[in-house]
């Protein structure tokens, strides 16, 4: 099963990095049906985040937002939590509704400082999809705001960014729309 679910998540990445969400999506739920019986606690989190990327690449942020919620149960709990934590918290931001797009762009500034100053180094591959969808976000807030919020995010601490990213996380009010 463990080598069932790597390489299903190799193709489901490729379809992540390729755009194919959709596929992406279904792979990523495969793989998740067969990690109970992997039971290698990295690895779940990894595919709850790659799942909830292919989810926000679909437009569907709250889903999204779910998604990473429970990758980042699981990196909490994990004795080591370096690229991962940096990672999820990153797609927290990248996947908050619109109307809380100053708090994700602190939220980038924050996990971008800690990550640095930990020399905690994201994934090429993770830097081209973040790229992908922090576009929008920078558009939509303008380039002085989105600089100036991740330059007040950079005075976080790392347990103030996780308070930021449960926050963003939560599930938006009743009858709003989320998309950018």
């Amino acid at each position: 099963p463990f080598y069932i679910a790597h390489a299903e998540s190799a193709v489901s990445r490729l379809d992540l990095l390729e755009q194919r969400y959709q596929a992406a999506e279904d792979g990523f739920r495969s793989v998740l049906e067969i990690l109970p019986g992997v039971s290698y606690a990295p690895f779940e989190a990894t595919t709850h985040l790659d799942l909830g990327i292919a989810l926000l690449g679909l437009g569907r942020r709250a889903d999204a937002r779910r998604a990473l919620m429970s990758a980042f149960e699981i990196v909490v709990a994990l004795p080591t939590r370096g690229v991962e934590m940096s990672d999820t918290l990153r797609w927290i931001a990248l996947a908050a509704e619109p109307g809380d797009l100053s708090s994700a762009a602190r939220l980038l500034g924050a996990v971008d400082t800690v990550g640095h100053n930990a020399r905690v180094l994201e994934r090429q591959t993770s830097l081209e999809l973040r790229g992908r969808f922090e576009r929008p976000l920078i558009d939509a807030l303008g380039r002085d705001g989105w600089a100036r919020e991740q330059a007040a995010g950079a005075t976080l601490t790392l347990q103030e960014a996780i308070e930021l990213a449960r926050r963003l996380a939560a599930p938006p009010p009743e009858g709003s729309t989320g998309s950018v």
